[in-house]
């Protein structure tokens, strides 16, 4: 039968393949009580796996607050994914009140302990500005860390940063190389990545059959996202028939794998009535769970109803206080909108959404459209649409306003943007002294890139 300290880890590693389906037929009743055989003999992972069933991502009835005690179990027992998971709540507010800054200590504590998914999950805290200053260099230290201690997850995350240069230089090739990659690995995020490139070709010939092919094995993988990605296409007609009864059907299962889009797509079908009896109360039901699941986009969507009269009573206080706090989320819209995440990709609605976080006095959006004025130096400079002479001066122009905003986030205190601006002098400015000289100021204010750029650099 083993030793004693095999047995429990049996007990995990065979509830594991049955809560997977891996060589054997799936059953969570049977991966639960393995699950729990494996907790009572004091394996410090068991509780996790049980926590994540409670989660509602499968097999037992939802059960956030249980889940939680079973993440704070996992912490006694000495878990290293414990206090990542248990972070995992608390930055989606599940089952407990949304907390950020407690999401992103828990998941430096699983770090610590060797975790290799919290390194990727952390990494998109910073990438995605979630507790913390948004920081795309330590988003990409983080997903490399990740893939060192072999999540595949952080794969997928890495080729994103490429796909859409954030702290990095643009490259499709490279990005689509990580998905590749992420694929071998096993990740269904990579497979969906990939998907994405052939929707939208991206760094390749744009062909919605081969995007919708992968998009499905994506989905039969797991992945969280592939389901709306196919709504999507079925919504649109995008190279399949237009089939909103399909399109419904997939935008649920999205819901149930906890997609926070999820719900305002299929909200958007009840508005319209495509596919569906109109109904704006149903659809208000599903703006309101994209609200409570971090959707943000969510709260314009409402106060227009609420403005209306539609699917709730005419009201105009109500409609203004939903308005408002959709802009204060504007940085979020902007970097969705910059990156075309769950929106088309609209430079200059991001633009527009940064500008609006720059009047409230936000940092963060100062910083952000910096990086995009930098992006769009880039594609001038790459353009086939202007003339030498205008491509040079276009890009003159959007690296002046990019050096413009790294300054203005500098003035109102950010730290990063000393770093980003001491990038942008030594990629886009030529100028290897004042580069030096900003990296070493972004050192002495705790910025943790900043001491390698400098030896990197040969900085005096």
């Amino acid at each position: 039968m083993g030793s004693a300290k095999g047995f429990p880890d049996a007990q995990q590693q065979l509830g594991t393949l049955y809560r997977h389906g891996l060589g054997v037929a799936r059953d969570f009743q049977k991966a639960w009580e393995l699950f729990h055989l494996a907790y009572t003999h004091g394996y410090p992972e068991a509780p996790v796996s049980l926590g994540y069933m409670y989660q509602g991502e499968e097999g037992v009835t939802k059960n956030c607050h249980f889940a939680k005690k079973m993440y704070e179990i996992g912490i006694e027992m000495g878990s290293v994914s414990a206090p990542c998971a248990l972070g995992f709540l608390y930055s989606r507010g599940s089952g407990v009140v949304r907390d950020f800054q407690k999401a992103r200590k828990l998941c430096e504590l699983s770090l610590q302990r060797g975790d290799a998914r919290a390194a990727t999950t952390l990494g998109s805290m910073y990438q995605n500005a979630n507790g913390v200053a948004q920081d795309f260099h330590r988003a990409k230290e983080l997903y490399e860390l990740g893939i060192k201690r072999g999540d595949a997850f952080a794969l997928s995350r890495l080729g994103y940063l490429y796909e859409t240069g954030q702290g990095v230089v643009k490259d499709f090739r490279r990005a689509k190389e990580w998905y590749e990659t992420g694929i071998e690995k096993g990740s269904a995020a990579a497979r969906y990545y990939l998907g994405r490139l052939y929707q939208h070709g991206l760094g390749v010939a744009r062909d919605f059959q081969q995007a919708q092919e992968i998009f499905q094995l994506a989905m039969e993988e797991g992945d969280f996202e592939a389901p709306c990605a196919l709504g999507n296409m079925y919504q649109d007609g995008q190279g399949v028939a237009q089939d909103f009864r399909r399109a419904k059907e997939l935008y649920e299962i999205c819901i149930e794998r906890h997609n926070a889009a999820a719900p305002m797509a299929l909200g958007f079908m009840y508005y319209h009535g495509l596919g569906v009896a109109r109904d704006f109360q149903k659809a208000r039901e599903l703006f309101e769970l994209s609200l409570q699941m971090g959707w943000h986009r969510a709260f314009a969507s409402l106060g227009y109803l609420y403005e209306n009269g539609q699917g709730a009573a005419q009201d105009f206080h109500k409609a203004k206080e939903l308005y408002e706090k959709g802009i204060n989320s504007g940085d979020d819209l902007g970097h969705m909108y910059r990156d075309g995440r769950g929106v088309y990709e609209d430079w200059d609605k991001a633009k527009e959404l940064y500008e609006m976080g720059i009047e409230r006095g936000s940092t963060e959006a100062a910083t952000s459209l910096g990086y995009l004025y930098q992006q769009m130096a880039h594609d001038f400079k790459t353009s086939t649409q202007y003339s030498p002479t205008m491509q040079e001066a276009y890009e003159r122009i959007a690296l002046s306003k990019a050096k413009g905003m790294y300054q203005l986030a500098i003035a109102r205190g950010s730290t990063s943007a000393l770093r980003y601006l001491a990038l942008l002098y030594k990629s886009d400015l030529s100028s290897d002294e004042l580069a030096c000289q900003w990296m070493a100021k972004a050192k002495e204010a705790g910025e943790g890139e900043a001491a390698g750029k400098l030896v990197e650099w040969h900085c005096s």
